[in-house]
């Protein structure tokens, strides 16, 4: 197998660190960041397990819990903020409606029980954007 060598900047104690533990795993470093290398190259993804939330998060956290401090269900805008803030779309909001529960619980569209309720019509209209959104990246 022909190789490659790279150059990396990293903390001493980090790669001391990681070295012991692929070690104690029976894998050198370069075992570790081969397979990363290729698993970035075969998924196109990076994915780490986090033990401490993000800063992202830990703000979400808190915001969470102002609002069921005040006894609102989901606050106000705040996840149109957090779309923003994570430069997702953001195809609208629907209204809490004990209703729409149930008839989830039950199996049936809420929709077609409820069509002239706020939430009926909210959905639909998230439906609406959600169908525009993915037509417009189909690829012709």
């Amino acid at each position: 197998m022909k190789t490659s060598a790279i150059s990396v900047k990293i903390d001493p104690k980090v790669k001391h660190a990681a070295q012991k533990v692929a070690n104690e795993l029976g894998f050198s470093l370069s075992d570790v960041v081969n397979a990363s290398l290729k698993n970035l190259v075969r998924s196109k993804t990076i994915s780490y397990s986090l033990l401490e939330p993000s800063p992202l998060l830990k703000r979400a956290i808190k915001a969470s819990q102002r609002e069921q401090e005040r006894g609102e269900l989901f606050g106000d805008g705040e996840v149109e903020r957090m779309a923003i803030e994570f430069q997702i779309p953001f195809l609208g909001s629907i209204p809490f409606d004990p209703r729409l529960a149930r008839a989830a619980d039950r199996g049936v569209p809420f929709v077609g029980e409820e069509p002239e309720s706020l939430a009926a019509r909210a959905l639909l209209e998230v439906a609406e954007r959600l169908r525009s959104a993915l037509d417009a990246t189909r690829v012709s």
